[in-house]
């Protein structure tokens, strides 16, 4: 393709064709100037006065002129750029800035001093659509101006403090210090009422001054008051709702109640949170209204949301930075977010969802452009001149650090065949920091020209060709106000147009994203300051289907995000002398998970990452959804050093969303290292001291588990021994008092699994240690057990009783614990020994009484005397996992559920009046049904919580009737069932001593009274059916054993052996048509054929009287038989017929069975039994030959 310099003139000088596109309010774009004047010749006040004189301001609501406002978001660009500085800095002290440095900005010297505060205003109340009422004028500029004032006049007493630091001139500042404090929150609150959308900007403003002051009151009031002693009431009197309140109550405890440093670092915190979090949901519910009004156009839309991130998101992004303890030293910092100048479009029906599509690209990793490739098209008539126009455009970039091509797609409408092609290539290092666009005076979306001016001075042009009229020519300078020293402040990233669908085929709307020019690179790792590097300047996000992605970011990170799966790489490079660094990350996850860090040829390190948030879209992410979490290894780079950071889930394909905002690199001085080891002591005095109820440390908290000792422990273990090596031994004394504290206190015998005394368990079962989620030992599960033959489920278990003479009556008990993974475990606790009803399956809950809609979702009640819970799956990767899956609960038998991370369970249970008679106690079970389930638990705890009182105790005294009312209809079922059961029993015996059976003892008479202790109930608890948990065990165990006497006896006496069939045919002789087949669980032997034959040979005593007993049933024509013989020929025989049962005779008449019995007096001591037919079928059920003794 070749570039095509013809001519065209679009439309005559007088008229325009496209009447229904003429808008002259679209040829208003904001931070219009001079083309010429070059950016870095300017300063704040010649910006203002060249964008005032450049712009061409319009009274109608569709595009807000920005001349109204530039001044505001020259001040927003100006603080936020001042502001990554001063952080920048390495900062040693708790001064950021000096409000000598940062007031000014907001009061030029020859300005009207209302007009940055004015213009904050028509910021804030663009969603809106009117003028600002002088009323509100006046409210802001009222507040910050008497502030001003007393900021001016403490900064005045702070410096004649660090130049003279007596006592006098301490206490000078500390007194300017608390009244301004009390001033400051005074008035942000007043901000925050019935105009708080709209006073946003100027509150943002206000809360930055506020969190500049409280750093320096967290580093320096120990300095200005060292031995103050006032009430924390005294200083903070203000009452205040939800999550601040929460924060400020916890302070005095951090700072042993006493005014300190300390007690600032806190307040500091809590006001950074405040302070985001307001902004953020104020700035969102602006736009939002604005994206909801009527006929919306995008370049309003896209004006607010642009203004709002210079003057507020961007400056937000930075409060994170005051942190004392999270930033001891200069942070570098960077804002990665974009910004959308107002695009080059005419009227438009698409809804703002569509144009956000067409006109801005999906969240994406950095990108640095390379070449910017534009094309033409001649839309010549036959009949016309030549129109060139600009057609569409492609961009080709790199990621950060990466020296590989990316091609963006082809934007607006481009043709291979009628467009021709001109590349603009950026020379390295260069960045476009403006752009220049010639298009149609009455359509904006038809474009001639296009100027990119570099920061190096140099223009790159594109010219599609045209010479059209000049009268039809204007020029749309875009760029975004530059920074306190007059360089650009942001540089062009983006570029995307898009086809109109219209009758004039020239149209092609188009829009240009900007980037903060705090962002570098090179990806610099600093030597003395903190250095932040976003996730989104990665390079490479993995194998497509597992790979990491960019998501939108909540507003207030200052950028997108990364949700982590399988690889995010980040390439960085430091150019300083040698230094060791930490490695620490900020991120927000809903789950407990692990986090692997690769760098090549280094050790990779695995840390668990914890759930810091539940619930909320990843756009909805407020400041304190976001953690840390700082890798143990230390790093060391050397000079002119490139390093490669790969990270990664451990497990790839769990549920669980991770987020990475920033990567921080801390270097190791020994500052640094003195503060983290003073932090991490501190860090372990604090959790320490709250396992107690009070200073004295002589009990623990009831809310303290088992657990939480134990991982405090740990954090005591991790100190080091070199600087605190006596505040470490306190400390491990203090915890082990606390864990034989838990253990004294805990009813149940080995609930840290150092032995399985007193537990119950099936095989499967394993005591482990070395597993990183327990201190000491835990208890394994593996899954059920099947038999290969019936495919019979052998539940995997553990459990434990506390009897009833360790409970109190009319108490309160808490059984907890902590699983480290698991999958179809069930746990149980009930208090009467009774099976619940109902089992709850609550899985994947993100809020109490909230499931997740796409999980599972089949639950019920639960019994109201038990405590269940059934845990579907908690995932590990491998033994050192956490989860993988958020899965969380809520207690099912309380009218308002607690939920809980799944990794700890807990339930309350309620004792009545004690029954030492029944003694039903507490039953604690864990159960696998599944082959394929496994469990990992410990720290398993019965406490007691507390004395019942009021409705609780009549509560479960009617729960006791209840259960005493049961108990007595299980005790008259049991006696019915037992009585006729052992009335049986003994009905088959001659004698008390339970050695002989009656003759007349027959197979139907032990089946009958087997089969009635089988109807025994509650042998089996319904939870564990193969064990003997049920209350009735013992005596039915007491028949089994004299039922299994009587099968001993009767098969003893009988002299034809196997004559049940149990054995099959062994010992008898058949034809090879016989055979013996299960009927009702019972061994029958069958002849199909008269000429079956079926015989057993035996010895007897001669002229001994002998009774033959069969049991037997006849089918269809002819009869049935079983003759015995001697060897004198004599022959007794029993016939069967079908038409011979009768109903006293039948064993079943169900299956019309009966028994037929005859004496016999063998005169040969050997004879024969044979069994046959005549005809039809005979099924032979028992044979029985017994000797009568006289």
């Amino acid at each position: 393709m070749t570039q095509n310099n013809n001519e065209y003139e679009i439309i005559d000088q007088n008229t325009s064709p496209y009447s229904s596109n003429r808008n002259n309010n679209n040829s208003r774009y904001p931070f219009a100037n001079n083309p010429n004047q070059a950016l870095q010749q300017t300063n704040y006040k010649d910006w203002i006065n060249m964008c005032q004189k450049n712009q061409q301001c319009g009274e109608n609501l569709e595009t807000f002129a920005s001349a109204d406002t530039i001044a505001a978001v020259s001040a927003g660009v100006i603080v936020v750029g001042t502001m990554l500085g001063a952080f920048g800095a390495p900062v040693t002290t708790g001064l950021i800035i000096s409000f000598g440095t940062l007031l000014p900005i907001f009061w030029g010297p020859s300005e009207d001093p209302k007009k940055v505060w004015k213009e904050f205003l028509t910021i804030g109340n663009r969603p809106f659509g009117s003028e600002v009422d002088q009323g509100i004028i006046d409210l802001l500029y009222t507040k910050v101006n008497g502030l001003r004032s007393q900021f001016e006049d403490f900064q005045r007493y702070f410096d004649l403090w660090k130049n003279n630091k007596n006592p006098v001139n301490a206490d000078v500042v500390r007194q300017k210090f608390l009244s301004l404090d009390s001033d400051v929150i005074r008035e942000l609150e007043t901000l925050k009422g019935n105009y708080y959308i709209t006073l946003l900007p100027g509150y943002t403003q206000v809360a930055n001054w506020h969190l500049n002051l409280l750093r320096q009151a967290a580093y320096y009031y120990d300095e200005w008051a060292p031995s103050s002693n006032l009430s924390i009431q005294s200083i903070y009197p203000q009452d205040y709702t939800n999550d601040l309140q929460t924060c400020l109550d916890n302070c005095p405890s951090e700072s042993g109640n006493k005014v300190s440093s300390a007690y600032y670092k806190c307040i500091l915190k809590c006001r950074i949170n405040e302070y985001i979090n307001y902004c953020s949901k104020t700035y969102q519910e602006g736009l939002n209204k604005l994206k909801n009004s009527s006929d919306i156009k995008w370049n309003i839309y896209n004006e607010y949301r642009r203004e709002m991130t210079l003057t507020v998101l961007d400056l937000i992004a930075a409060f994170p930075n005051y942190d004392l303890e999270k930033y001891p030293i200069g942070t570098k910092c960077e804002l990665t977010r974009e910004v959308y100048t107002n695009a080059l479009m005419g009227s438009s029906s698409m809804s703002i969802a569509e144009l956000e599509k067409s006109l801005t690209k999906d969240p994406f990793l950095i990108t640095w452009l390379n070449k910017i490739l534009l094309y033409t098209r001649n839309y010549k008539q036959p009949t016309t001149e030549d129109v060139f126009v600009f057609t569409g455009n492609q961009l080709r970039y790199s990621f950060t650090m990466d020296s590989n091509l990316g091609y963006s797609g082809f934007y607006g409408d481009v043709s291979y065949t009628d467009d021709t092609e001109q590349i603009l290539e950026i020379p390295g290092n260069s960045q476009i920091v403006k752009v220049e666009v010639e298009r149609h005076r009455d359509s904006p979306d038809i474009i001639w020209k296009i100027d990119f001016h570099l920061n190096n001075g140099a223009v790159l042009k594109y010219n599609s060709g045209s010479t059209a009229d000049p009268n039809f020519r204007v020029r749309d300078v875009l760029t975004i106000p530059p920074d306190s020293k007059g360089n650009a402040s942001h540089f062009l990233s983006y570029m995307k147009s898009a086809y109109v669908t219209s009758d004039v085929k020239q149209l092609r709307r188009v829009s240009f994203a900007w980037t903060h020019n705090s962002i570098n690179y090179n990806n610099e790792i600093y030597n003395d300051i903190i250095t932040q590097i976003a996730a989104v300047k990665g390079h490479y996000l993995g194998l497509e289907g597992l790979a990491s992605r960019v998501i939108q970011g909540p507003g207030h990170t200052g950028g997108d995000l990364v949700d982590l799966k399988d690889d995010l790489r980040l390439a960085c490079q430091h150019s300083g002398t040698q230094q060791s660094y930490y490695i620490r990350i900020r991120y927000a996850s809903d789950g407990d998970t692990r986090i692997v860090l690769v760098i090549p040829l280094m050790e990779s390190q695995n840390i668990p990452l914890k759930s810091t948030f539940s619930g909320v879209n990843h756009d909805e992410l407020k400041y304190k959804d976001f953690g840390y979490v700082q890798f143990p290894g230390e790093i060391t780079l050397n000079q002119h050093s490139k390093i490669t950071l790969i990270f990664r889930l451990q497990d790839i394909y769990s549920n669980i969303s991770v987020f990475i905002d920033k990567i921080e690199f801390i270097p190791i001085t020994s500052s640094i290292r003195e503060n983290r080891e003073k932090y991490q002591l501190e860090k372990a005095k604090r959790a320490v001291d709250d396992l107690f109820i009070s200073a004295k440390k002589q009990n623990i908290k009831i809310d303290i588990t088992d657990y939480q000792i134990d991982q405090t422990a740990n954090l005591v273990d991790s100190l080091s021994e070199e600087p605190y090596p006596q505040e470490k031994m306190m400390l491990l004394n203090q915890i082990k008092y606390a864990k034989q504290l838990s253990q004294s206190r805990n009813l149940l015998s080995n609930g840290d699994f150092e032995s399985l005394i007193g537990w119950t368990t099936s095989s499967s079962i394993t005591v482990q240690t070395g597993n990183t989620i327990f201190k000491g030992f835990s208890l394994h599960m593996l899954g059920a057990r099947t038999t290969e033959i019936n495919a019979t489920v052998f539940p995997t278990y553990v459990y434990q009783k506390i009897d009833e003479s360790r409970l109190k009556p009319y108490t309160r008990y808490i059984v907890r614990g902590f699983i480290g993974s698991s999958k179809g475990l069930g746990i149980f606790v009930t208090r009467y020994n009774n099976v619940p009803d109902k089992l709850a399956y609550i899985r994947s809950t993100n809020s109490c009484g909230e499931l997740n809609q796409y999980e599972s979702q089949n639950y019920s009640l639960v019994s109201e005397n038990n405590s269940t819970m059934s845990l579907q799956n908690i995932t590990a990767s491998n033994d050192t996992s956490c989860l993988s899956e958020n899965l969380r609960y809520c207690e099912p038998n309380q009218l308002y559920p607690t939920c809980h991370n799944l990794h700890d369970f807990s339930f309350s249970i309620d004792t009545g009046e004690l029954d030492f008679n029944e003694n039903p106690g507490i039953w604690i079970l864990f159960k696998i049904s599944n082959p394929d389930g496994y469990a990992t638990l410990g720290n398993l705890e019965v406490i007691e919580e507390k004395t019942l009182v009021g409705e609780e105790i009549n509560n479960v005294k009617e729960k006791g009737k209840r259960w005493k009312k049961e108990m007595d209809t299980k005790q008259t079922k049991t006696e019915t069932a037992f009585s006729q059961a052992q009335q049986a029993v003994n009905g088959l015996f001659m004698n008390t001593q339970y050695s002989m059976l009656k003759i007349e003892t027959t197979m139907q008479d032990i089946v009958t009274a087997d089969n009635l202790i089988n109807e025994i109930p509650y042998v089996y608890d319904e939870l564990l059916p193969n064990e003997p948990a049920g209350r009735n065990y013992n005596m039915f165990i007491e028949l089994k054993n004299q039922i299994s006497q009587v099968y001993s006896l009767y098969n003893a006496r009988n002299i034809i052996q196997n004559g049940n069939f149990n054995n099959g045919l062994k010992n008898w002789h058949t034809s090879p048509d016989a055979k013996v087949q299960k009927i009702d669980n019972t061994s029958v032997l069958v002849i199909p054929n008269w000429s079956t034959q079926v015989s057993q040979h035996t010895n007897l005593q001669q002229n001994q009287r002998y009774l033959l007993r069969v049991t037997a049933k006849k089918e269809g024509m002819g009869n049935g038989y079983v003759k015995v013989s001697d060897c004198a020929n004599n022959v007794e025989t029993l016939t069967f017929k079908s038409s011979d049962i009768t109903n006293n005779n039948m064993w079943n008449e169900s299956i019309g069975y009966m028994t037929k019995t005859m004496y016999i007096t063998p005169h040969t001591s050997q004879v024969r039994i044979d069994i046959g037919e005549t005809e039809g079928n005979f099924k032979i059920n028992s044979i029985e030959l017994i000797c009568i003794k006289n």
